[in-house]
């Protein structure tokens, strides 16, 4: 008797230890970067939809430039909440970014230059999810920003 309620103690402590471990722990953001919480509302047949992430920032630029900035994707860290595969979270070291300027034919570079939004051409197209929101440490300077599509059910057969 002794014995079946010693194992069924550790049964139970064991069981408590490995269904308590489903509260993430983020790390917390470095210096000159902000954690932002991507959080997607509640939907109907969300295997429907697609999300498209990308970032934003401000810079001084030509007004009529086509810019963008870049930044090394190898410098983008997965971190896991819980264990090494719950609650993913990213982590951006970047230290620094490349801003291409574009001119079209009738764009003067010489023109002054004003402070305008900028995207980055780094996107990511991943499934709509809503469950729990990820955590991005991006730098302060840099927004998220997304955009959903409607995914057809049905894939196309190129002939």
């Amino acid at each position: 008797m002794l014995r079946k309620l010693l194992i069924m103690s550790i049964c139970s402590i064991l069981s408590l230890n490995t269904y308590s471990q489903n509260t993430p722990s983020y790390p917390l953001p470095k210096e000159n970067f902000k954690r932002v919480d991507f959080k997607l509302p509640k939907i109907d047949n969300p295997e429907n939809y697609k999300v498209e992430i990308t970032f934003s920032m401000e810079a001084n630029v030509v007004e009529c430039s086509d810019t963008d900035f870049n930044f090394n994707k190898n410098n983008i860290e997965t971190g896991y909440g819980v264990g090494n595969s719950r609650f993913p979270y990213y982590i951006f070291n970047v230290n620094g970014v490349d801003l291409f300027q574009g001119y079209n034919g009738d764009c003067n570079k010489d023109k002054p230059k004003i402070t305008k939004k900028i995207y980055s051409n780094y996107k990511n197209i991943d499934n709509y999810h809503y469950a729990f929101p990820i955590p991005y440490y991006i730098p302060k300077n840099w927004n998220l920003e997304y955009r959903i599509f409607k995914a057809e059910a049905e894939y196309q057969i190129l002939k």
